[in-house]
């Protein structure tokens, strides 16, 4: 028997839990990788990081902080994915400095003074 494996009572519910953790570890691997192509340093950071803290709780046997740990993962994967979409996608603002001197709403106004999209005033309070 393996000394490093804890003893615990192994039945279905074991197996379950045990595979949605080595689901989300590849899941959050797979993710920190996908990083490399953006930043290199980055993806290199976490996947050490991931690696690490599962390998830290890696011999934890109680079911609350089992459930605890799991849904904390889900929550950094999240996170992961969220900067992954983040990177990959182009900024949608990019131009937008060269837009707002093109679209710039000051004087523009109706023939009956007030402004067509329907701001009031010219200063912003604190301008005053």
């Amino acid at each position: 028997r393996n000394s490093n494996v804890p003893s615990v009572k192994m039945d279905l519910k074991y197996f379950i839990r045990r595979s949605a953790v080595l689901k989300l570890y590849r899941n959050m691997l797979k993710t920190s990788r996908s990083l490399k192509e953006f930043d290199p340093s980055l993806s290199s950071s976490s996947t050490d990081q991931i690696k690490l803290q599962f390998r830290v709780h890696k011999s934890e046997t109680n079911k609350s902080t089992v459930a605890v740990l799991i849904k904390d993962g889900e929550n950094h994967l999240e996170a992961l994915k969220q900067l992954y979409e983040t990177r990959s996608r182009p900024h949608r603002n990019a131009n937008y400095g060269d837009r707002i001197s093109q679209e710039s709403w000051q004087g523009k106004t109706e023939k009956d003074g007030s402004d067509e999209r329907g701001r009031v005033g010219e200063m912003f309070p604190w301008q005053r």
